[in-house]
């Protein structure tokens, strides 16, 4: 049985507002899911909840047929489920490949394994060149691409990303794309949170839209981009 990461009706309340209001999402593996929505559409928020960083009043969270809606953000990690954050924060003085070395101790890798992971994982997103760079140095984009090797130190069966392209240059966004397009050749899924909307369509497969909380719109590309409320809320007649 092929394993679908699964949300459903989840709900967010903070005191009085509801940030998110009975939503539900499918990501399968191979597959793009692009998450938009206008800021303060709850995004974040639910892919807090995803993660198990944020408890929802109500909903479950499952892969496949296992519930893990009441398990720690590290047991989720061990489940498959990893993410990125905004701000990628790897430790500055140490070298790319010392970065993902300790990821992989954590999960538990002997040396040999993980080394041979941080192989495979430079070649598949362009880091070679980079490996024995402190993290301090690095360029922004190489930064964002060290960030996601980090996470993908786990072995994931599904990925997160919140932002990842904010702030590059079209050089730094154009070589996301291959990233992507790499990650997903491993059949992993990809959650991706992005405001950058070319971005969005050349790599989703489908795209799901959020305002308020609520879902407001679900389907393929061209189906979100000529969206009549879409445009309204959120992409405007830049989209024409």
């Amino acid at each position: 049985m092929t394993h679908i990461l699964t949300a459903t009706g989840v709900t967010v309340r903070f005191g009085g507002l509801t940030v998110i209001d009975d939503v539900d999402l499918e990501l399968r593996p191979s597959e793009i899911l692009g998450l938009i929505g206008p800021n303060g559409a709850g995004k974040t928020t639910f892919v807090n909840v995803l993660s198990g960083f944020q408890k929802p009043q109500t909903g479950t969270i499952r892969i496949g047929d296992t519930d893990i809606s009441a398990t720690l953000p590290d047991e989720r990690v061990r489940r498959g489920l990893v993410r990125t954050f905004q701000a990628v924060r790897l430790f500055p003085a140490l070298t790319v490949a010392e970065n993902l070395l300790a990821a992989g101790f954590a999960m538990g890798q002997s040396r040999r394994a993980a080394k041979a992971e941080i192989a495979t994982l430079a070649a598949l997103l362009d880091l070679d060149g980079w490996l024995n760079t402190e993290a301090r140095a690095l360029p922004y984009g190489v930064e964002r691409r060290a960030g996601i090797a980090r996470a993908m130190m786990a072995g994931p069966a599904f990925i997160m990303l919140d932002e990842p392209a904010a702030g590059m240059n079209h050089e730094e966004a154009m070589a996301f794309l291959s990233v992507m397009d790499a990650i997903r050749a491993r059949g992993c899924g990809i959650l991706l949170i992005e405001h950058n909307m070319d971005i969005v369509f050349r790599l989703c497969d489908r795209v799901q839209v959020l305002r308020s909380g609520k879902v407001l719109a679900a389907g393929t590309p061209d189906e979100i981009r000529n969206h009549a409320l879409v445009r309204e809320a959120y992409l405007g007649s830049a989209a024409a």
